[in-house]
């Protein structure tokens, strides 16, 4: 909730909302977490922007809590397993992406203090592999992510896809300054091939 007295975020407090998108044609739950030094005056903060915000939200917030990081998380809602397929992979997938960046991050950095050079994208398993494909996808010239965070990316669904459009990135640019964490309990296999990819490039 909101700080009533002000319509300001209350720090270390969770506030919930609704975005639709014009792009998907859905309309998505938004989880927004503001850390403790969120306070009025404070510079602009790091942003953690989660999708399949059911299994990564709580997480990452804790995560900021207990290491003391004065990062904002946003988390977006998956609206449910079938819906997963739609916007996590293709084609799909491009929709999304412009819901990520042309809708939502708008909608939150024009009413929170967001230090735009510092955004992250975390995901998880099918969303962590759109993460994977989101460094991609980026406009070279004008990069919103600094960061990804794949948590089992499923790089083994839709591989040729995803190797594609990283073959046209690299083909408009040798340059990918993004810092990437690839975590595995699962799909082991195709995420060490993603990331011997990435790394075999030079990039």
């Amino acid at each position: 909730v909101d700080n009533p007295a002000t319509g300001a975020p209350l720090a270390n407090e969770t506030h919930v909302t609704q975005l639709a998108s014009a792009h998907t044609g859905a309309t998505y739950p938004i989880s927004m977490y503001f850390p403790p030094g969120y306070v009025p005056g404070s510079a602009s903060h790091p942003i953690l922007y989660a999708a399949d915000s059911e299994f990564t939200f709580q997480i990452l917030v804790d995560a900021v809590r207990v290491r003391g990081y004065n990062a904002i998380v946003v988390g977006v809602g998956n609206l449910g397993s079938d819906r997963r397929f739609v916007d996590y992979g293709g084609p799909g997938w491009t929709a999304y992406f412009r819901f990520l960046t042309l809708e939502l991050m708008p909608f939150i950095e024009t009413q929170y203090r967001v230090d735009r050079t510092r955004r992250i994208f975390a995901g998880y398993s099918l969303s962590g592999s759109f993460g994977g494909l989101a460094m991609f996808l980026e406009d070279a010239a004008n990069r919103r992510f600094s960061g990804v965070i794949a948590v089992d990316g499923a790089f083994w669904r839709q591989t040729e896809e995803i190797y594609a459009f990283e073959q046209a990135a690299f083909n408009a640019s040798p340059s990918l300054p993004v810092a990437v964490f690839l975590a595995s309990a699962e799909n082991r296999a195709s995420i060490t091939a993603f990331r011997q990819r990435i790394e075999a490039r030079g990039y």
